[in-house]
């Protein structure tokens, strides 16, 4: 019996690529390939960044497991190209250059789907494997992820990074408290936004270990930090000390700009048991001190020509009659510092000069956790308050300083932040 002759289909020969062709294949799979790989991954990361949104409210920031995962996914996605699409895609290294070469026209549009290795055969060039190009964008890819991870690895220590807009290349003075308290976590957030740190207090000696550890993250981020003792009360030191900072300033490039004032003393006595010296001491720190700090840096910036910001730390004991707390001296000093910066704003405004206030809700701190201990019923008065469920601490406090004295809030002034967790909305 004769054998029907075999028909075999003829060898199909593919195009040669001219130059122009050759740009347009390398144009397409790149903007295909960035696009491809942008769209994956943000879809990851906006899924992240509403993970760590929800992990702050709790927390109070990003996780480090956060700052990791992010650059994974990433990482992930690039793997991803080099690897499992050069497994499924006939051989092909990248789907964004086989989608390119099917425009072209050089290959089949089958080649997009999988298929046997040998219908391709492309190559990163005419003297290179498959496998040696496997191999070099594999080695190029993890290089590529092994930089990210270092970096989020230097990024994931807990360290707060100032957003987009809100970098500090200036010195900013710490009026008053900056040796420690709320001031010392704030020259913390100066300096982690990229700001040379100058700190004011009564205190001989700033609190330790927490300034050494501010000292040498201003040293590995080659900014500078200093410390002096000063009673804000008495307009000759303050003018001396602010005019040293000055010049300080002046001889590393990073003039005076900024300034939170952030002195102030409290004492909890009832009204009708309060002596009257014991009020006027409250009054003389927390709205004289106050004035005299914002007072001679303005005159500073306004001889130099220069714009500032400047953020006094007020209180939400100024708008409302603290739960559980007889500090009448107290709420009204806060309350008088409300209307000093909306009276200041009035006149600086012309010199470029922008000053708010900060207002902080209920916070724990060392002195709190004392009060609180000597009074377990007070914290149940305040947490009827807290809307969100938690009292504050204060770190939470760091990216509204920051944001109070950059360009961020460049349209502001006269203004009051208040970051209370909903105290003031619940009274």
């Amino acid at each position: 019996m004769a054998r029907l002759p075999v028909h075999r289909e003829p060898k199909r020969k593919q195009p040669q690529l001219n130059t122009l062709q050759k740009h347009f294949v390398a144009a397409s799979g790149e903007f295909c390939g960035i696009f491809m790989f942008l769209y994956s991954s943000s879809a990851c990361q906006i899924m992240l960044h509403t993970q760590c949104s929800d992990s702050s409210l709790r927390n109070g920031g990003f996780s480090a497991t956060m700052n990791i995962h992010m650059p994974l996914v990433y990482g992930l996605n690039l793997l991803v190209n080099v690897w499992a699409f050069y497994r499924i895609r006939s051989g092909l290294l990248n789907p964004a250059v086989t989608f390119g070469m099917v425009l072209a026209g050089t290959i089949r549009g089958l080649c997009m789907f999988p298929g046997d290795i040998s219908l391709t055969n492309t190559t990163l060039s005419p003297g290179t494997s498959i496998a040696q190009g496997v191999f070099i964008e594999t080695l190029m890819t993890d290089d590529l992820v092994f930089v990210v991870l270092m970096l989020a690895a230097e990024k994931s220590k807990d360290i707060f990074v100032a957003p987009v807009d809100i970098g500090l290349p200036l010195f900013v003075a710490m009026m008053g408290g900056g040796g420690r308290g709320l001031g010392l976590t704030l020259a913390f957030a100066v300096v982690e936004a990229g700001g040379h740190a100058a700190l004011i207090d009564l205190l001989p000696e700033p609190s330790e270990p927490e300034y050494s550890v501010l000292t040498k993250l201003a040293k590995d981020s080659s900014l500078t930090v200093s410390y002096r003792k000063c009673d804000v009360t008495s307009e000759a030191d303050v003018a001396s000390i602010l005019e040293s900072i000055e010049e300080q300033g002046e001889k590393c490039g990073a003039p005076l700009g900024g300034m939170i004032a952030c002195a102030g003393i409290q004492q909890r006595v009832p009204a009708l048991d309060y002596e009257s010296s014991d009020f006027e001491r409250i009054l003389r720190v927390n709205v004289v001190g106050a004035f005299i700090s914002v007072k001679r840096t303005a005159m500073i910036l306004r001889e130099k020509g220069r714009n500032g910001s400047i953020v006094l730390i007020a209180s939400m004991s100024g708008s409302i009659a603290n739960r559980g707390l007889t500090c009448t001296a107290y709420n009204t000093s806060k309350s008088a510092v409300h209307q000093m910066c909306r009276s200041l704003a009035q006149e600086w405004g012309q010199y470029g000069i922008r000053i708010n206030t900060l207002s902080p809700g209920y916070i724990r701190t060392a002195m709190t956790d004392e009060l609180l201990a000597a009074d377990p019923g007070l914290e149940q008065i305040w947490m009827q308050g807290a809307l969100l469920g938690k009292l504050g601490v204060p770190d939470d406090f760091k990216a509204p300083a920051v944001f109070l004295l950059a360009q961020g809030s460049g349209f502001m002034t006269g203004a009051d932040l208040r970051v209370d967790g909903g105290h003031c909305a619940s009274a």
